[in-house]
């Protein structure tokens, strides 16, 4: 993705399994709501760690979230910024 817009509607995709090539969530069509949107959350956080270069501080003000609010949420999906540092 090119910018916030086209990295949210391509994390909007993931979440709601429409490419098919992108992950789990669209073999699980009967998943809940929670589910979907814990699913879509967690997509959201990753993409915009990825599209920073695993910088956390840009990462929590694309999204709006405090620090904390992060830190909170990649523990609840288990994310470690590590994985989304950009070689260079």
């Amino acid at each position: 993705p090119g910018n916030v817009r086209e990295l949210r509607n391509a994390a909007d995709r993931f979440a709601l399994g429409l490419d098919l090539d992108i992950g789990p969530a669209a073999d699980q069509p009967e998943a809940t709501l929670a589910d979907r949107v814990a699913a879509h959350e967690k997509a959201l956080i990753a993409a915009s760690l990825t599209a920073h270069g695993g910088s956390l501080k840009e990462t929590y003000e694309a999204l709006g979230l405090s620090r904390k609010a992060l830190y909170e949420k990649m523990q609840k999906y288990g994310l470690s910024r590590e994985a989304f540092i950009a070689e260079g």
